[in-house]
């Protein structure tokens, strides 16, 4: 289905629909354990909505490279990628979409679980503080 949708959307030249469907289709390939793919439709998704200046787009895709980096078993990485994304959406003033926000709040659990509730905390705190060029940039792959 996003197949066909991403297709679509490069067919009419739609960037915000060209991203959307490669935020999904990397978000589908990560919980698959296709990593590099996931990364490649992440990476070209988050590209694409820094272009055309979606800030909600851009906050959905920072989660998605959150869920990617949980998934990779890089939890400082995956905390810090959420808790940028729940600055900027404290921001914005939008909240995730609820399937989204089932998602994440699952991953935030386990996550608490994997590293304990202070090391979790001071990753997440760390994100916040984080400019959404600093979090872009850990998005992209950069060394903490």
């Amino acid at each position: 289905y996003h197949e066909q949708g991403l297709a679509l959307q490069r067919q009419l030249g739609e960037r915000s629909g060209i991203a959307y469907s490669l935020g999904e289709l990397g978000l589908l390939a990560a919980s698959a354990q296709e990593f590099p793919r996931a990364r490649d439709r992440l990476m070209e998704s988050l590209a694409i909505l820094r272009e055309v200046g979606d800030r909600q787009g851009m906050v959905d895709a920072l989660e998605r490279c959150a869920a990617l980096e949980f998934r990779q078993d890089q939890p400082e990485r995956a905390l810090m990628l959420y808790g940028a994304s729940r600055a900027l959406r404290e921001v914005l003033g939008v909240e995730p979409m609820p399937a989204d926000r089932r998602r994440i709040e699952e991953d935030l659990g386990s996550l608490r679980d994997r590293v304990g509730a202070d090391r979790a905390a001071a990753a997440f705190a760390k994100g916040r503080g984080m400019t959404l060029e600093e979090a872009f940039d850990l998005a992209s792959g950069e060394v903490l």
